[in-house]
């Protein structure tokens, strides 16, 4: 614990990425757009690729091949054009290793990582501060599970009420009761007391997360996205993400702010000890509640070792960024995910009204290959050190 003179506590949070990780920054590449040969991806440099393309006189053609209904590749394309590897690398910005399964008539389009001006990717400290914050409000539920039992009931009623107003967008199904929730578990601060809601009374106010080090390009691969069912059968799908690879290590800076909003004889309301047992909490309820079910588990890489772990970015599925299956528990909260899913997706051939019957909602995982292996998106070890 901090001396009661301190008004920061400094920390060091370090990720290594236990299976790839997808932070996207609503960038989509078609395969008109980048060039794969084999199991590598090379992604040009537009402005020098444009460039060349004019001292070739080739600008038209390109230009007719992009508003074209061929959906030949990049690298096609160039080729009958008679410009091969040896010219185009001096255009590259970066390559990838890529595990695609797609077939060559489809469309596979690589949503892009976000990256800064320099064009390094990174993790923004609010995605980080995001995951925690799902993390710790599950924890606390749990630490005081009686002071919710109002809330939990109105969760579960509305969650299984069998009428439903299409009118309402998926995304704001359930907000209101899920922001009474973090009300009453996170709003402690006492800036406005009058005004609970408001959100200058949330503790996570009191936490701090600078965006991540600088990453390089060489620490991306182009991942294909699948899902795979309760028993381990996979549905190959046309896109891929630009991710994170495992073995990664992701650095951010990380301040508590131990007397924020606080009157002088209070302390901040949490700390890097509760946040620590925070994870290792919510990593074991999602193992119960989700991952366990799965019987092909044992193929997912490190799937043994996950206290420790959260699940960030994109393609980490529902149960990772909810407090559903915390706030109902296993049995109850089958049964309302499986409700929620029925209402929520649109579409219908997902079936989940099976659900219950499988045992696990959503029944699907979403996962991917790297190097031979098979992993699920966006597992990481988190450690704290102090500085």
């Amino acid at each position: 614990m901090a001396e009661n003179n301190k008004i920061l506590e400094h920390f060091r949070l370090v990720l290594t990425t236990d299976s790839p990780v997808f932070i996207g920054d609503g960038g989509k590449l078609n395969k008109k757009e980048y060039i794969r040969k084999g199991q590598t991806v090379y992604v040009p440099n537009k402005q020098k690729m444009y460039r060349a393309l004019i001292q070739k006189k080739l600008v038209d053609k390109y230009e007719d091949y992009m508003l074209s209904s061929d959906w030949a590749d990049l690298g096609g394309w160039l080729e009958k054009q008679r410009i091969y590897k040896e010219t185009y690398s001096s255009w590259i910005d970066y390559t990838l290793n890529c595990d695609l399964e797609a077939s060559g008539k489809g469309q596979v389009r690589m949503m892009t990582c976000i990256k800064d001006s320099y064009g390094n990717p990174y993790v923004p400290g609010s995605s980080i501060k995001g995951a925690l914050r799902t993390i710790l409000l599950a924890y606390l539920i749990d630490q005081d599970s009686k002071k919710y039992n109002g809330l939990r009931d109105r969760l579960s009623n509305e969650a299984n009420r069998q009428r439903f107003d299409w009118n309402i967008a998926r995304k704001k199904y359930l907000e209101g009761e899920i922001k009474d929730i973090e009300t009453e578990a996170l709003h402690t601060l006492k800036r406005k007391a009058e005004e609970i809601q408001d959100a200058v009374n949330d503790m996570m106010a009191c936490l701090r997360i600078s965006d991540s080090k600088p990453l390089k390009t060489s620490d991306l691969i182009m991942c294909q996205k699948w899902d795979m069912n309760p028993n381990g059968i996979i549905k190959t799908i046309n896109t891929a993400r630009e991710c994170i690879k495992p073995g990664v290590k992701i650095e951010f800076d990380v301040t508590i702010d131990l007397r924020r909003g606080y009157p002088e004889d209070q302390r901040a309301p949490f700390s890097i000890q509760m946040l620590k047992d925070a994870i290792e909490y919510f990593a074991r309820q999602y193992v119960r509640c989700f991952f366990k079910p799965f019987k092909e588990l044992g193929k997912i890489s490190g799937c043994t070792h996950i206290n420790n772990m959260i699940w960030l970015g994109g393609g980490v599925g529902y149960v990772s960024k909810t407090i559903v299956y915390p706030m109902l528990g296993k049995d109850a909260g089958l049964t309302a995910v499986s409700d929620i899913m029925q209402k929520t997706v649109n579409n219908r051939d997902h079936h989940h009204e099976n659900d219950q019957a499988r045992g696990v909602s959503p029944h699907m995982v979403k996962c991917t290959r790297y190097n031979g292996e098979l992993y699920e998106f966006g597992r990481c070890l988190v450690q704290f050190f102090e500085e």
